[in-house]
């Protein structure tokens, strides 16, 4: 069964590594952008590689979600790899088109259409935690609607990211095969406890302090300005650090807010960081690792990878119920789960584990637990072979 999997998804390397234990990986081709950037172009992904697998590229346009009247319906469209499509069809016998983008974009429809014309089954990746009609009117639902609905005629199954997107999507009545799993997993090897963070910890003086950490996008939905004021609140009990890695629109505030609290010598930002191999050493080097999240204009936390990073390296983790977050923390058993936008109990959490090391200690071992038995690359490579499977005999 020859699979080819298409989008901009897997030119990230740690999230392609899950075909690394695909158990018929030598029947996969790749159609992937021979351009990508991300946070506003501060990332650029060079045109990706690996040995043993068969990858061609094609270019790519609208790599983002914020332009203007279109937003993020055309966002990795690669118009130009129906060519590349077309011959790997019908000169290996492809089966199945795998997009890994949305079926509300039309980018996703534009491949489903081609697939279809092909005579191959289409499957899609599906992320969405929030009816549409909870978030969106007139014309902008209207569209999303015509947009799935067609998407869904066209195509043969779906993976879906967490349970919520599941149920969602069965809204629309469809009878596609569905797999409800992540369309990555992790590296169980490279993010592990008993990593040497001695560097880490000499470089950003860390050495003596209760270390809390903060790994990802920096935007006000990430609620980062509420573990700040948390923060200062414990600065005259303990000796305090607080790493935040990453970028993003809400940085330039979050300094100031940190100024106007004080913590200059508490808070250090770190740039963001990407196919580092620093990241498990600063996970490490961390006691805490906090993830905020908060709701925000019809959004909400749709998993966090950096939670279930942070888990994978015997770190404790304080989060939020929000979005699809209790699937990758459990509360009160990998870490601790508060409302969002409550500084009061995000605080009283920070406390609960600086004060209870053993607790937190726990917490971080049933963490790498959990991850590894439910999202390791092995364990989602042969969710995904089940389910292409499944679609192939339909």
């Amino acid at each position: 069964m020859n699979i080819v999997v298409s989008g901009y998804t897997y030119t990230r390397q740690n999230l392609f590594d899950v075909f690394e234990s695909y158990p018929e990986r030598e029947h996969l081709f790749f159609i992937l952008p021979s351009n990508w950037t991300a946070k506003h172009g501060k990332v650029v992904f060079k045109p990706f590689t690996r040995k043993g697998f068969h990858i061609f590229h094609s270019p790519a346009f609208f790599t983002h979600s914020q332009y203007p009247v279109i937003g993020g319906l055309l966002k990795g469209w690669m118009p130009f790899f129906v060519v590349r499509l077309a011959w790997i069809r019908f000169t290996k016998g492809v089966d199945i088109l795998f997009t890994t983008g949305e079926p509300n974009v039309l980018s996703t429809l534009y491949n489903a259409f081609w697939a279809k014309l092909f005579g191959m089954k289409h499957v899609f990746h599906y992320w969405e935690n929030i009816p549409y009609k909870e978030k969106d009117r007139g014309l902008r639902y209207r569209l999303k609607q015509w947009i799935i609905r067609a998407t869904l005629a066209l195509s043969d199954g779906a993976i879906c990211g967490m349970h919520k997107a599941e149920r969602i999507l069965k809204s629309f009545g469809s009878d596609i095969a569905i797999g409800t799993f992540l369309h990555a997993g992790f590296d169980v090897q490279r993010f592990r406890p008993g990593i040497n963070h001695e560097d880490v910890s000499r470089q950003y003086g860390l050495t003596g302090s209760k270390v809390f950490l903060f790994i990802g996008a920096l935007g006000k939905r990430k609620g980062i300005h509420i573990a700040l004021r948390a923060l200062a609140r414990m600065k005259g009990e303990y000796a305090v650090k607080f790493l935040i890695v990453g970028s993003g629109e809400y940085e330039s505030e979050l300094r100031a807010l940190v100024d106007s609290l004080g913590l200059q010598s508490e808070v250090i930002f770190v740039p963001w960081i990407t196919e580092n191999e620093k990241l498990p050493a600063l996970y490490n080097a961390a006691d805490v690792f906090l993830y905020p999240s908060i709701p925000l204009d019809g959004w909400e936390e749709q998993f966090g990878y950096s939670i279930a990073e942070a888990s994978l390296c015997g770190v404790p983790v304080i989060s939020t119920h929000t979005g699809s977050i209790d699937e990758v923390l459990l509360d009160q058993k990998t870490g601790i789960m508060v409302p969002p936008n409550d500084e009061d109990a995000l605080y009283a959490a920070m406390v609960a584990l600086v004060q209870n090391p053993e607790r937190a200690r726990q917490y971080g071992a049933n963490g790498r637990e959990y991850i590894v038995s439910h999202f390791s690359n092995e364990v989602i490579s042969k969710k995904m072979f089940s389910l292409f499977h499944d679609v192939a005999k339909r």
